[in-house]
């Protein structure tokens, strides 16, 4: 109870003294700043005044403002003072202006040095005000960027600390001022002054340095001409364009805008890695020097914006995968410059959803990801034991296409035609609990199938890094169950017949509304088409040659090592 009754105190000694000063006026005459020019001025006049009065006056009302500002300000947390202690401070400097006016006017020697003395001590009074701003730095986290300061440790001494050491040394040579001794004796606490608060600042600017403004020389130093900036948590949609922009042989940078998605990325890939200290478009900026002069995104975050805001940047959309999933064809891709699409397909599906983008922002540049996907159009009723790839993906925020929940159906009918299986999950499922349940038991079921038959099955952990690449899995499979997913647009680079799963509609009104299940065998609700259409891909095939022909529709003209060379020339014909 003691406690209230103080701040009390404190809070009455401050309103009385504001009104003193000005405080009556009417806004916005009563400002604190206007206050504090108040109480600068009144100080300044009353301290040099002629008489005694107007000097007792003059420092009793410096007094007050002192005591009651520098109670307050001791009394509050170290957030708080960052904000209040400009104020505070101008209370500093103000006495020490009084101070030495009085010393000027009654000494006849010494004058000079006093004056010096008290234009140290003010100056320490902004450099603690100073102190908060290193302080308060938001720091900005690296990977792979050579040459960033170790970070250094916060100053010892408290912002608190130095405004107690501050008023004391204020106070000792105010004394001292009024009893006329010698400049000399004044300078003791005046230099201890400044170099406790000198130290302090040094350490807070090292420490700003080593985690802000150190960092962004480093990065600024890379100069790099590109970025790729994502809002996503999982490596795989940067890993799928990254070794593909690093050939273009100009440095660069990825600017991920989430803490976990940085330490994902650094475990996988070598190339420098800067997180924003925020998600904001200032520190999006702070992190993108200006040599920078495209950004390619790959994940459709509304943490996009943030960079897109950046005019100097010219935007690339470049996603991570072909599909009929809404986010390929959502209105928010008209705020980028450039399309990169794999084929037509792609940018009819924008027309075919009634969203209009200009058709000189499309650029139709294949898929360089299946440069190293084998073509194979040897007849899979041919194989004695077909592989069979099953890539479900993943549960997805807004939508659900995933067919994990009927994975151990779909497989449990694989085994009974003989056939041996590839398990390959979409790396984010690792991420929910219920989809891991069911890889596992996927995964124990092909085990157990293997030491029953002799089997040769691929399975294992979820995660990108234990994974096979998609190209090789595709390469080593016979045919493929999957979802609406851009794993599909890429497997028809293979000329392999494949089988998508549809959860909610029946196979004619799937096959309407997502374009990439036209040449493909429908699993939906039904039970029957589970073994209709996977009797039909193992067999006769009969999608065969419709399938051939609508694969350029969604790959473009660009095949294998052209597609990388098509993403490439107009990738650099951007940088120009």
């Amino acid at each position: 109870m003691k406690i209230p009754r103080i701040g009390a105190l404190v809070r009455q000694i401050r309103r009385t003294v504001n009104w003193l000063l000005g405080g009556f006026l009417p806004a916005p005459l009563s400002s604190r700043a206007l206050l504090a020019t108040a109480g600068v001025a009144a100080v300044v006049l009353l301290a040099w005044g002629d008489t005694i009065a107007g000097l007792v006056v003059g420092l009793v009302l410096s007094a007050g403002v002192w005591f009651s500002e520098a109670v307050d300000a001791v009394g509050k947390s170290n957030d708080s003072i960052a904000r209040h202690s400009p104020l505070s401070m101008s209370y500093a400097v103000l006495l020490c202006l009084g101070f030495g006016g009085l010393y000027a006017q009654r000494a006849s020697s010494g004058a000079s040095l006093e004056w010096v003395c008290m234009g140290l001590l003010g100056l320490c009074g902004w450099l603690v005000n100073a102190q908060p701003r290193f302080l308060d730095v938001k720091q900005i986290e690296t990977a792979h960027v050579p040459n960033v300061p170790r970070p250094s440790d916060r100053p010892r001494l408290s912002v608190r600390g130095l405004i107690r050491v501050l008023w004391v040394s204020v106070a000792v040579a105010g004394i001292l001022a009024a009893t006329e001794v010698t400049p000399l004796w004044v300078c003791i606490p005046v230099l201890i002054t400044v170099v406790i608060v000198g130290a302090n600042l040094f350490g807070a600017w090292r420490y700003a340095y080593s985690r802000r403004y150190g960092v962004i020389r480093a990065v600024n130093a890379l100069k790099p001409e590109f970025v790729i900036p994502t809002g996503g948590g999982t490596p795989l949609q940067i890993e799928m364009w990254e070794r593909y922009l690093r050939t273009l042989g100009k440095p660069y940078l990825i600017l991920p805008t989430r803490p976990i998605a940085l330490k994902r990325l650094a475990a996988t890939i070598d190339a420098p890695i800067v997180r924003p200290a925020g998600r904001s478009i200032s520190e999006a900026q702070a992190v993108t020097p200006s040599s920078v002069r495209v950004a390619f995104f790959v994940q459709n975050s509304s943490d996009n914006d943030l960079f897109i805001a950046n005019k100097q940047l010219t935007s690339v959309w470049l996603h991570h995968g072909d599909s009929d999933k809404p986010v390929t064809y959502t209105k928010r891709n008209k705020k980028y410059d450039h399309l990169f699409v794999a084929g037509q397909a792609a940018i009819d599906r924008y027309k075919d959803h009634g969203v209009d983008i200009p058709d000189d922002k499309f650029h139709i540049i294949g898929r360089p990801q299946t440069s190293t996907i084998n073509h194979d159009t040897t007849r899979i009723s041919s194989k004695a034991t077909p592989q069979v790839l099953y890539a479900p993906t993943w549960r997805g925020e807004t939508t659900r296409f995933s067919s994990l929940p009927r994975g151990m159906e779909i497989v449990s009918a694989l085994l009974e035609r003989g056939a041996s299986v590839i398990f390959r999950p979409h790396p984010a499922s690792q991420y929910y609990w219920y989809h891991r349940e069911l890889v596992s038991e996927i995964n124990a079921l092909l085990e157990a199938d293997h030491l029953k038959t002799g089997r040769k099955h691929m399975w294992g952990e979820i995660s990108a890094a234990s994974q096979m690449p998609f190209d090789r899995a595709a390469n080593l499979s016979d045919a493929m169950v999957s979802d609406v997913s851009g794993v599909v647009t890429d497997y028809m680079q293979s000329g392999k017949p494949y089988a998508i799963v549809s959860k909610d509609l029946p196979a004619d009104q799937f096959r309407r509304e997502y374009p990439t299940a036209q040449a493909a065998y429908i699993i939906d609700n039904d039970p029957d088409t589970l073994s209709t259409a996977l009797d039909e891909m193992l067999g006769d095939d009969p999608l065969s040659e419709f399938r051939d022909s609508r694969r350029q529709y969604f790959l473009g003209e660009y095949e294998g090592v052209k597609a990388v060379e098509r993403f490439l020339g107009e990738s650099s014909k951007l940088m120009i």
